[in-house]
């Protein structure tokens, strides 16, 4: 989680300051930061709640704790950001409301928290997921069913695709991260020759008049990045200074996200100079994200909380 949560700091200050800097150096750190980026959360995400299904598979408890460990953290913390949108009149409270409950994403496209309105449904259909994702042939199935219907978006509902294609060509992700998972519960080995079949499969689809439904391009690209981020770290991991601080990223991932987000909103209402306006939510996000992970376990460890997750 620490290297991905790296990229999407890389990428997001990249994009906001429209950093002024040599060619050479903006292409090597634009192509560093898309080698996993928000799919790499994706696909630990479903590598890791496959594990956790496996050994519990109790719907109501499975619920309960991804809303302590989603829902209301991202309450929690975005919600004096919009309270202050609200209270300067940017909207009203039914937007306010949609924004809270994740929802706004479905609706009106992003408002830069789409990974969060994308991991509330991917969790919502987990169970259905994980069932899915034990073979190989379920696999397939359950990403061609997607590419499928992201083509029919692109085709026949293009303003929708348009307005949230930036969450919805990432589900394969998660898709092959509880098959990742069930693979490594398993000790078992990847089949070379279907996963040959499958991005075939993927090409095939793509050829045909689909190019500009980037999820196949894009998919293969940061797929080999994850194959080089674990191959990198599998080399420097006995480096402490190195993997202490990823570790503290991945520790913090969620709360970082959120905040360095929620902070971009706040800090480009008042301050002009851009790039320093792109760089302080980034920096105030490392800052206070163990402090607001101290407060989202207390909330959540409440007697009635604590007491509903177990």
């Amino acid at each position: 989680m620490g290297i991905a949560m790296l990229d999407v700091l890389i990428l997001h200050f990249l994009s906001w300051s429209k950093l002024s800097s040599p060619q050479w150096l903006v292409l090597l750190l634009d192509n560093f930061g898309r080698l996993i980026f928000t799919e790499g959360f994706l696909f630990l995400s479903g590598f890791g709640l496959y594990y956790s299904f496996s050994k519990n598979a109790s719907l109501s408890q499975f619920y309960h704790k991804r809303l302590n460990r989603l829902l209301i953290p991202y309450i929690l913390i975005s919600l004096p950001f919009f309270l202050r949108e609200y209270c300067l009149g940017e909207f009203g409270v039914d937007i306010l409301l949609l924004k809270l409950s994740t929802l706004y994403f479905w609706l009106y496209g992003n408002d830069g928290m789409w990974y969060i309105s994308l991991s509330v449904l991917l969790y919502a259909i987990f169970p259905i997921l994980y069932r899915g994702c034990r073979r190989w042939v379920g696999v397939i199935l359950l990403i061609l069913l997607c590419v499928l219907g992201l083509v029919f978006l692109y085709k026949y509902a293009n303003d929708y695709y348009m307005m949230t294609q930036l969450g919805i060509t990432k589900i394969p992700f998660f898709i092959a991260g509880i098959y990742a998972g069930a693979q490594s519960k398993q000790c078992k080995h990847f089949n070379l020759l279907w996963v040959g079949v499958l991005v075939v499969l993927l090409l095939l689809l793509y050829k045909v008049e689909f190019e500009q439904v980037l999820i196949v391009r894009e998919s293969v690209r940061r797929l080999l990045g994850l194959l080089l981020c674990c191959l990198i770290l599998s080399m420097v991991g006995k480096y402490r200074f190195v993997m202490m601080p990823l570790k503290k990223l991945g520790e913090y991932s969620l709360e970082i996200y959120i905040m360095h987000m929620c902070f971009r909103g706040l800090f480009s209402d008042y301050i002009s100079d851009i790039w320093l306006a792109s760089l302080l939510p980034i920096i105030a996000s490392v800052l206070l994200c163990k402090p607001a992970h101290y407060l989202c376990t207390k909330v959540t460890s409440l007697p009635s909380v604590h007491k509903a997750d177990n």
